[in-house]
């Protein structure tokens, strides 16, 4: 009983010494960087992906067709292209 006791005082002292974790601090807005494209970007991280691009010297590629989204989501999601099936009923819808 004795050693539980000693155990949970260390653990007691031990938990008032742990840091808020990072999660719980307020977010902070900030501001965008500047960019050279300034069309491109749809949301504010947009703004700080292709300002990273452009320090790299990279470049975003052009907009996918839709029939090439379809099947990249079908390799990421499914590990597997669509069927003839599934390419035409998206492409109806």
């Amino acid at each position: 009983m004795f050693i539980l006791g000693f155990l949970g005082t260390l653990m007691l002292g031990h938990a008032a010494a742990i840091e808020k974790p990072w999660s719980f601090e307020p977010l902070q807005v900030q501001p965008l960087p500047k960019i050279k494209r300034a069309g491109w970007p749809q949301t504010r991280l947009d703004h700080f992906i292709l300002s990273r691009m452009e320090k790299e010297g990279l470049q975003p590629a052009k907009a996918a067709e839709d029939r090439i989204i379809l099947r990249r989501l079908y390799f990421d999601l499914i590990g597997l292209p669509p069927t003839q099936k599934q390419m035409d009923t998206f492409k109806r819808e």
